[in-house]
């Protein structure tokens, strides 16, 4: 029986997983033709973390308001091949493999901006003595804050463009000099940065012998940051509070993954990304890995929370 008094619209797509041009993609698409206009959108992203921060007895959502780019590059080093008795300086496994090590080792800079600046400002009453007065003074101990943020690989993510080496490819004979091999870079773009920045700071390290070009999906800018204190992160944080209680805490994050609400920019002035279900640390980190699972106790309590978003913000 309940009638909102605003219209709603669940979108469900078909093809998240391969950047979801035929699903989300296509129902952007047919907003946009009918002039359709969203005030926010909601999406996967997120969740209610429980051992997040230093004081593990509080709860973090973690409600993000943006989400990172995405390209994957594809690197080819060439050379004349031959038999492996008689290998010359010019192997192209090596090339690029001395490319690859370069590319690893020269990681994007760690910086203290945007998103995880405010997630680190709604951190603070959480933590330790030592850890407030390094957040309060960042002017001053801004390089010791981001290298203790640093050692946490989610953390990390949520502070740099990241490169990320996934597949490499040479010969298929012990004994031949294979004359091309090849490695796929993917990399997660933070809002900062661009898809063009990637490719010529790319080139630039792994230098001219090596041949750089885009593999396979097409590449995605960082979406736009959306803001803290819009009503749909406003209505997020109250329905959130009033399922998980009000020690919860509530702070703005960066989704390092991909997810459908980048085919909504155009639709919507400002996309979250939040599922508001609890998860621990370890249930995290099984994300498209062994075991993946969720409570349901969490799925309980996911359900209540989109409920209450419901009723709150369009009853």
């Amino acid at each position: 029986g309940f009638a909102p008094r605003r219209d709603i619209y669940f979108a469900f797509g078909h093809d998240e997983e391969i950047g979801g041009p035929n699903g989300a993609g296509a129902i952007a698409a047919l907003l946009k033709a009918r002039r359709v206009s969203l005030e926010w959108t909601l999406d996967e992203g997120s969740f209610v973390i429980e051992g997040f921060f230093p004081d593990k007895t509080v709860p973090a959502a973690v409600i993000s308001v943006a989400e990172k780019g995405y390209i994957t590059l594809l690197l080819k080093a060439k050379s004349v091949g031959g038999h492996s008795s008689t290998p010359s300086d010019d192997v192209a496994v090596v090339k690029l493999a001395e490319a690859v090590a370069r590319l690893n080792a020269e990681q994007y800079p760690l910086e203290l901006s945007g998103p995880i600046s405010e997630m680190v400002d709604a951190m603070a009453p959480h933590m330790g003595v030592a850890e407030r007065t390094a957040i309060a003074n960042r002017w001053l101990m801004g390089g010791i804050l981001k290298s203790a943020l640093g050692e946490s690989p989610p953390l990390a993510a949520m502070m740099r463009t990241t490169t990320a080496p996934t597949m490499l490819r040479a010969g298929i004979k012990d004994n031949v000099l294979p004359p091309e091999a090849t490695a796929v870079v993917n990399f997660r773009i933070h809002p900062r940065d661009t898809v063009d920045g990637v490719i010529a700071r790319t080139r630039r390290i792994v230098g001219e012998e090596i041949e750089v070009s885009r593999w396979r999906m097409e590449a995605a800018e960082a979406s736009p940051v959306s803001p803290t204190d819009g009503a749909g992160f406003l209505a997020i944080a109250d329905a959130v509070k009033t399922v998980y209680g009000g020690r919860t805490a509530i702070a703005p994050g960066l989704t390092v993954g991909g997810t459908d609400s980048k085919h909504f920019v155009d639709v919507a002035d400002a996309s979250y990304r939040f599922l508001p279900a609890a998860v621990t640390m370890d249930e995290a980190g099984r994300l498209h890995g062994a075991n993946e699972r969720l409570s349901v106790e969490a799925l309980y309590r996911m359900s209540r929370t989109y409920e209450v978003l419901l009723r709150s913000s369009a009853g």
